[in-house]
């Protein structure tokens, strides 16, 4: 099997990267998906971050336990189906915690892994790369004016995208 998520980098822009990655993947796995989907340097810190419906945290997932809070799982602990079990189960996903790189990780797909499809992949790209990190716009982690859903009114990925129209920035939170 073989999960597609899709990566938006939180910014005005419409910067999407969609992935695809053998289930059997774990965390850290992802997360250098991520980082390589989206042209990042590696070799920084970073955090998944289990969400509720809003997008607001309620657990950190990360990438190395620095023993502040003694035994806490790694990303290399979970496998994905640990933490995606159906397509619309999301995380957020913060690289560089000097910069603040944020994403919202959504699950688009579950699929049958076809032959060669046993390393990630981006199966989808849009918009470019700022040159900086994107200034917070919120105070913490998933903290949203009117708690929007950054995937909302948006296609699913059985819909598809109208590439040459793009997405309509009112459907992603309020700047």
């Amino acid at each position: 099997m073989n999960y597609i998520f899709r990566c938006i980098l939180d910014t005005k822009e419409d910067i999407i990267r969609d992935i695809r990655i053998p289930s059997s993947a774990d965390l850290e796995e992802l997360h250098r998906a991520i980082i390589k989907a989206f042209g990042l340097p590696g070799g920084e810190l970073a955090a998944f971050y289990r969400v509720n419906g809003q997008w607001e945290p309620v657990d950190e997932i990360p990438l190395m336990d620095m023993g502040l809070e003694g035994g806490k799982k790694e990303m290399k602990d979970y496998r994905l189906p640990d933490l995606f079990v159906q397509t619309g189960d999301k995380m957020l996903y913060v690289y560089d915690f000097l910069k603040y790189w944020t994403f919202y990780v959504s699950l688009l797909k579950i699929e049958e892994a076809g032959t060669g499809d046993t390393a990630p992949a981006v199966i989808f790209s849009k918009g470019k790369m700022p040159g900086e990190a994107p200034e917070r716009h919120f105070e913490s982690i998933g903290e949203q004016p009117g708690g929007e859903d950054p995937f909302a009114g948006e296609p699913g990925f059985d819909e598809g995208l109208d590439f040459d129209e793009g997405l309509d920035p009112d459907d992603f939170a309020s700047y």
